[in-house]
C-alpha cells in the first residue's frame, strides 16, 4: 500500500497520511457527516459491564439492594409502558382533532360545536352520515345551502390549515416534515441525526398530523367482517389487483423521486408557499368528488364495509353502479396524482394511508365491475361456482385486497401487510387472497423499481442506510480503508497537545499506538471518554498546561520515551467517570489513582490507560471487503481497525466509509473503480476460505495505472 510520508498535525501525538481521493463525498453521501454513528458493540458491552458492577456492589442482601436490583431489571418494562401510554394518548388526541378539523371545513355541529359530524349525528344520520343538527357554512351564513359557497369556504379552510402547518414546521422543527420513515430506518441502522428525536419534532409532528390538509396523517383502526367466502375464479381478478398495486407503486416511486429532486433544486426556500398552493389545489379538486372529500380513514371504513352494513352515498345501489365506477376511477387517478406531488412536501405526511385509499377505490371499482358482469351473465362458465339467487361478488373485499396491493407496491413490504390486513378485518378466510395480491404486487413492482419509496428517498436525500441486499466487490479491505489517520501515541504528552487534537479534528475516536514510527496498535479511545478524562484532569490543583498524560501501560510507555516511577499517593478519590462501571473491561477509572511522577521532571503525570479500549475491533488488511460489510451489518461497530501482521495499524474504516464504498461501487456498471495515489502496479492479496474449509488461498489482483494522470486518477481493479 502506497501512502505519503507521515507528517505532524500541530501536536505531538498525531500524524496523518494521504487520504485517497475516492473518499471524496458525492452529492448522495455528503450528508453522512450530519449523522452520529452508534457503536452497538461498545454500548452493549458497556451496559453489560454496568449492570454487572451494580449487581456486585449491591450483593449485600439488604432490602435496599433488592429494591435497586428490581428497578434495574424492570427499567425496560417501565420505559415500554410509559412510551406505550404516551403514544396511545397522543394518537387519541391526534385522531379526535383530525376528524374535527376535517369536518370543520364543511360545517359545524349546532348543538355542540366541539363534536365532529359523526358524533353530532350519532343517532339520526342519513345516507351521507349527516343530520339536521349539522349545519354547512353556507347555511350558517345565508340560511340556505349553496354549493359554490361551501366549495369556496372548503378551499379557504384547507388553505389556512395548510399554511399554518407548513409555517410551524419551518419555524420550529424542520425534521417534523415528511413521514419520518427514512430517518427512522437510518436510526435503526445506527445513524442518528441530532434534533430528529427531540421534543419539538414530537410536538410539531403531532400538531401537523392533526392539521394535515391532505388528511394523510393516520389510519383509523376499524374492524370489518365478511361472511361470504371467496371463489376460485376470483383469483383472476385478485391477480389484476396485484398488478395494479405493483404498477401503482412503481409509478408513484419513480415520479415522486423526480418531484422530490425538483423540490430540492427549485422549491427549497419556498416550502410554505408550496404547501399553501398544494392545499388550495387539493381542496379545489377534492370537493367535487364525494370520495375525495372524505377523510381517508373514514373513506376506508366505508369502502371496506359490506353493503348490508353500509350504503353510504348509495354506493351499493345497482342502478347507480355506472356513476360509482366513474367516481371511484376519478378518485383513484386524482389521488394518485396528488400523492405523487404532495408526498415529501414540508409538512408531516405519510404514504401508507393514501396508498391504501387509492388501492381501496380501485378495488371497489373493480368489484362493482365484476358484480355488474355477474349480473349481466349469471350463467356464464366463469361464474359457475356462484350459488343461484344469492350474492356472489362482494365489492368490499376487492377494496380490502386493493388496499393491500397498493400498500405493498409502494412500500415493498409483504408479510407485514398481510398481518395488518388480517388484524383490520379478522377475516381468516381472506388470508390467501391477500397473500396472492401482495405477492403479485411485489413481483411486478420489483420488475420496475428496486426498493420501496422510502429507500429511494433515503438515497436521494443522502441518508446513511444499510440495504440488506447491498454488496461489495471481491476485493481486500485495504482497497477501501482510510489511511488519513489521526492517532494518539501512548507515551508521555502534554494535556494541551491532546486538547489541540480534539480542537483540530471532529473525529469521534482515536486509535492509540505505541509510537508514530512502528504504529503498533495499543487500543482505542472515544472522543467522549477522552473529553471526560481531560475535564477531570483540569479539576486537579496543578495548572493544566503542566500536567502530562499517557495512554499505555508502563511497558508501553517506556517505548514512548521516559522512565516511570511508582505511583504517588491518592489526591482526590472522587474523580471517576460518570455512568460507567468501576470494574471490568469497560471500567470507570479514578484519575487520582492513576497519578504518577516521571523521574526526569516534577510535572504531574496522569495515566489514562484504563480509559482505553485495549481490544478494539480489528481485521487483517487482506480480509475481503464483503466480509467486513457483514461485520458492520451484523455486529454494528462504529469503526474497525485494519491491521498488518496482527499488530501494525495501517488503516481505519468506519460504517460511513463502507456505505460510501457501496454507493461508489453500485454507481458504476462496469468493474469496481478504486482511487489510489500510486502510479505503479501493485498486487493485492485477496483472502478467502478454500472450498473444503481447511484453509486459505491467495488471489492476485492487478492494478493498471496510467503514468499520464495525476493523483486523482482512477485505477481499475481487475482480477488477474
Amino acid at each position: 500500500m502506497t501512502t505519503a510520508e507521515p507528517r505532524q498535525r500541530g501536536s505531538r501525538g498525531s500524524f496523518t497520511q494521504h487520504r485517497p481521493q475516492s473518499t471524496k463525498d458525492s452529492p448522495q453521501t455528503e450528508r453522512y457527516d450530519e449523522f452520529t454513528t452508534v457503536d452497538w458493540v461498545y454500548d452493549t458491552m458497556t451496559e453489560k459491564a454496568r449492570a454487572l458492577a451494580i449487581r456486585r456492589r449491591l450483593a449485600t442482601g439488604s432490602w435496599l439492594s433488592w429494591l435497586t436490583l428490581a428497578y434495574e431489571a424492570a427499567q425496560a418494562w417501565i420505559v415500554t409502558f410509559l412510551a406505550g401510554a404516551f403514544i396511545g394518548l397522543d394518537t387519541a388526541m391526534i385522531s379526535v382533532v383530525t376528524e374535527w378539523l376535517s369536518d370543520l371545513k364543511i360545517g359545524y355541529c349546532s348543538t355542540a360545536w366541539w363534536l365532529n359530524e359523526k358524533f353530532c349525528c350519532w343517532e339520526n344520520e342519513d345516507q351521507f352520515g349527516s343530520c339536521d343538527d349539522w349545519h354547512s357554512w353556507s347555511y350558517v351564513l345565508t340560511g340556505r345551502d349553496f354549493y359554490i359557497v361551501n366549495w369556496i369556504l372548503f378551499i379557504t379552510f384547507a388553505t389556512a390549515i395548510g399554511w399554518s402547518c407548513a409555517y410551524l414546521v419551518r419555524e420550529y422543527s424542520p425534521y417534523a416534515a415528511g413521514s419520518g420513515l427514512p430517518e427512522i430506518k437510518a436510526t435503526l441502522c445506527g445513524f442518528i441525526v441530532e434534533g430528529f428525536m427531540g421534543g419539538w419534532t414530537l410536538l410539531i409532528k403531532s400538531i401537523g398530523l392533526a392539521m394535515n390538509p391532505f388528511r394523510t396523517g393516520k389510519l383509523v383502526m376499524f374492524q370489518v367482517k365478511y361472511d361470504q367466502d371467496w371463489h376460485f375464479f376470483e383469483i383472476i381478478f385478485f391477480v389484476i389487483l396485484g398488478i395494479f398495486g405493483g404498477l401503482y407503486g412503481a409509478l408513484v416511486t419513480h415520479l415522486n423521486v423526480k418531484v422530490a429532486r425538483f423540490r430540492k433544486l427549485y422549491l427549497k426556500s419556498h416550502a410554505v408557499k408550496e404547501v399553501t398552493l398544494l392545499a388550495t389545489g387539493t381542496a379545489f379538486i377534492s370537493f367535487t368528488n364525494m370520495f375525495l372529500r372524505l377523510d381517508m380513514g373514514e373513506l376506508l371504513s366505508i369502502l371496506l364495509q359490506e353493503c348490508k352494513s353500509s350504503n353510504w352515498g348509495k354506493i351499493c345501489d345497482r342502478d347507480l353502479s355506472g356513476r360509482m365506477i366513474w367516481l371511484l376511477a376519478a378518485a383513484t387517478v386524482l389521488r394518485t396524482i396528488g400523492t405523487i406531488v404532495a408526498y415529501g412536501c414540508k409538512i408531516p405526511c405519510g404514504i401508507f394511508v393514501p396508498s391504501m385509499a387509492i388501492g381501496a377505490t380501485f378495488g371497489r371499482m373493480l368489484g362493482i365491475i365484476v358484480q355488474m358482469i355477474h349480473t349481466a351473465y349469471p350463467k356464464s362458465m366463469l361464474f359457475s361456482q356462484c350459488p343461484p339467487d344469492t350474492p356472489c361478488i362482494t365489492p368490499a373485499t376487492y377494496a380490502l385486497l386493493g388496499a393491500s396491493a397498493a400498500l405493498c407496491g409502494v412500500t415493498k413490504v409483504t408479510v407485514a401487510v398481510v398481518v395488518i390486513m388480517y388484524e383490520l378485518t379478522g377475516a381468516l378466510n381472506y388470508i390467501v387472497p391477500t397473500m396472492i395480491v401482495v405477492m403479485v404486487a411485489k413481483v411486478v413492482g420489483d420488475y420496475f423499481v428496486h426498493g420501496g419509496i422510502s429507500e429511494q428517498l433515503i438515497l436521494l436525500n443522502g441518508i446513511p442506510f444499510f440495504d440488506n441486499e447491498a454488496t461489495l466487490p471481491d476485493i481486500p479491505i485495504k482497497s477501501l480503508m482510510k489511511t488519513d489517520l489521526v492517532v494518539i501515541t501512548s507515551g508521555l504528552q502534554k494535556i494541551r497537545d491532546i486538547e489541540n487534537i480534539l480542537e483540530d479534528n471532529a473525529y469521534q475516536g482515536f486509535p492509540i499506538v505505541s509510537s508514530k514510527n512502528d504504529m503498533v496498535l495499543s487500543g482505542y479511545i472515544t472522543r467522549r471518554e477522552l473529553e471526560q478524562a481531560l475535564e477531570k484532569a483540569r479539576s486537579m490543583s496543578a495548572p493544566t498546561a503542566e500536567v502530562l498524560c499517557r495512554f499505555g501501560t508502563e511497558s508501553s510507555n517506556n517505548s514512548g520515551g521516559g522512565d516511570v516511577e511508582p505511583r504517588i499517593p491518592e489526591i482526590n478519590s472522587s474523580l471517576s467517570a460518570p455512568n460507567v462501571p468501576s470494574s471490568g473491561p469497560y471500567a470507570s477509572p479514578t484519575i487520582s489513582d492513576q497519578v504518577v511522577a516521571p523521574s526526569s521532571s516534577g510535572n504531574m503525570v496522569i495515566d489514562l490507560s484504563q480509559w482505553v479500549d485495549v481490544n478494539p475491533m480489528r481485521v487483517d488488511q487482506r480480509m475481503p471487503a464483503a466480509t467486513v460489510l457483514e461485520i458492520f451489518r451484523k455486529l454494528g461497530p462504529r469503526a474497525i481497525h485494519v491491521m498488518q501482521d496482527d499488530s501494525i495499524l495501517v488503516g481505519f474504516i468506519t460504517r460511513k466509509d463502507i456505505l460510501r464504498s457501496i454507493f461508489h461501487c453500485n454507481a458504476k456498471s462496469h468493474s469496481p473503480i478504486i482511487h489510489s495515489t500510486s502510479d505503479s502496479n501493485q498486487m493485492f492479496l485477496g483472502v478467502r476460505r478454500s472450498g473444503d474449509g481447511s484453509g486459505l488461498y491467495s488471489r492476485n489482483w492487478s492494478l493498471s495505472t496510467s503514468n499520464n494522470r495525476s493523483e486523482d486518477e482512477y485505477i481499475e481493479l481487475r482480477q488477474s
